[in-house]
């Protein structure tokens, strides 16, 4: 099993926390350093202790190295976040202030007393500092070094392969005899250390968890805040739609009611200037306009049902051949007296298209009509086959065509072209029920057009049934 040593010992805290906790522990050093400074002139001024010089210099010592660590901490941390990629070159800056500030910490002690000195346990700030800054194993690493450094003072000492230095003046007579105090002092030091960094790890983890728990606790609120002020923007949406869609359809009623208003109070009040031919004339396109609001208000219902989340599409096998025929038949008589010809081209062996019935002749009618419609006198190509998985109906005319500026607009409820609405009156409806119910079907509608040069609308319908894209 391989062991990943950077990862090991990388610690847990984010780089925001990371930088400010370096920050910290540069801080503290120099509290530290200044302290000591303080108290050994203090020591030799209050009660006259002479052994001073080495413990001050340790003391300048501190502060020096402490102001490099203070100049390489502002080169790296220039930012207010440690990156995830940088954080093993700050465990390592960690590891080497807390490697000097143990080994500095451990000859003052030896300076001002050694083993038997009462300071021996400020060891145990650095095992906790150790401890929230880096990982369980490496403060375990930092106690046992820690361990290791005093063991070594003490065994040099006992055996006087270095001078015992009485730095307090209160220590036992005949010192080598005192071997049994000294070795049980160090073994209570070892397990205060190893003590202190399993209670410090195991709160400051505890700490950690709880930490991460509410971070996720407020990701998750945040994500749910965005979610909901995404539904809100979407309800505000869909209201703004509704609203405006209640405005066209009160627009597209509007206009033919009041014609068909006007005409009818002209014959109903049987104003004698006008003949009966003329009368005739006024209630025909006010049946006309009637007509005009019918297919308006179907549309519309049409448009409704689709877009109900209920909606369904009730899927059977259609012969696509006798669907084109039944609705060419029915568009004929409009398409003879504009002096247009439908002409009709199907695939021989053409396969069933796995279709709802009613929607698939909505789009076929609504194409050859609008083709026939925007079409001046010339012929309206319908076309089938088969192409790759799909069935394709192709309805091509020699028409107005469409601007190319108008066509991503063109399927948008309501949107007629500027030729569109000057040459034939429309509710701009037909197009945005052929795109829905292509849609609703796993197909693509498909345009292309040039002004003047006519249009080819190209609906691909998947031959097996996709029940999915009706969800």
């Amino acid at each position: 099993m391989k062991i990943n040593i950077v990862k090991t010992f990388q610690p847990v805290l984010s780089g925001a926390n990371l930088t400010r906790r370096l920050d910290w522990l540069i801080l503290m050093r120099w509290i530290a350093g200044t302290s000591v400074l303080i108290s050994v002139l203090a020591g030799k001024a209050f009660f006259h202790i002479e052994k001073v010089n080495i413990p001050l210099l340790l003391g300048i010592w501190i502060l020096l190295y402490n102001a490099i660590f203070l100049v390489i901490n502002r080169s790296i941390n220039h930012v207010d976040s440690i990156p995830e990629e940088n954080k093993p070159h700050h465990v390592l800056f960690i590891n080497v202030q807390i490697f000097f500030d143990l080994f500095t910490l451990a000859f003052l002690i030896y300076y001002t007393g050694g083993i038997l000195n009462p300071f021996l346990f400020f060891f145990v700030f650095h095992m906790v500092i150790g401890s929230i800054l880096l990982s369980r194993a490496n403060a375990y690493t930092l106690a046992l070094l820690t361990i290791l450094l005093e063991s070594l003072f003490f065994v040099l000492e006992h055996y006087k392969w270095i001078k015992t230095i009485d730095f307090f003046g209160f220590y036992p007579e005949n010192f080598p005899t005192a071997g049994p105090h000294a070795l049980l002092l160090l073994a209570a030091f070892s397990a205060t250390m190893i003590i202190t960094v399993y209670f410090t790890t195991s709160i400051v983890a505890s700490i950690r968890r709880k930490h991460l728990e509410l971070t996720e606790l407020q990701k998750d609120l945040q994500e749910q805040k965005n979610q909901l002020e995404l539904k809100n923007l979407e309800l505000e949406e869909l209201d703004h739609s509704k609203t405006e869609f209640l405005h066209r359809v009160e627009h597209e009623l509007k206009a033919p009611i009041e014609a068909v208003n006007s005409l009818l109070s002209i014959v109903s009040r049987g104003y004698t200037s006008v003949s009966e031919e003329k009368k005739a004339d006024f209630v025909k396109r006010a049946v006309n306009r009637v007509l005009s609001m019918k297919d308006l208000v179907s549309d519309l219902l049409s448009l409704s049902q689709i877009k109900e989340r209920s909606f369904k599409l009730d899927r059977t096998e259609v012969n696509g051949h006798q669907v084109v025929s039944d609705i060419v038949m029915e568009l004929n008589n409009l398409a003879v007296k504009k002096g247009i010809a439908i002409q009709v081209e199907i695939e021989a062996g053409l396969p069933d298209v796995t279709v709802d019935e009613d929607a698939f002749r909505d789009i076929v009618k609504n194409l050859i009509h609008n083709a026939v419609k925007y079409s001046f006198e010339g012929t309206v190509n319908v076309s089938m086959f088969v192409r790759n998985e799909s069935i394709v109906l192709q309805v091509k005319d020699r028409g107005i065509g469409i601007d190319a500026g108008d066509l991503e607009k063109i399927g948008n409820e309501f949107f007629r072209a500027g030729n569109a609405k000057a040459f034939e009156e429309g509710t701009g409806l037909g197009l945005s029920l052929v795109k829905r119910l292509v849609e609703k079907h796993g197909g693509k509608l498909e345009i292309q057009s040039r002004l003047n040069q006519g249009s080819t609308f190209t609906v691909s319908l998947p031959r097996v049934s996709n029940y999915f894209s009706a969800l």
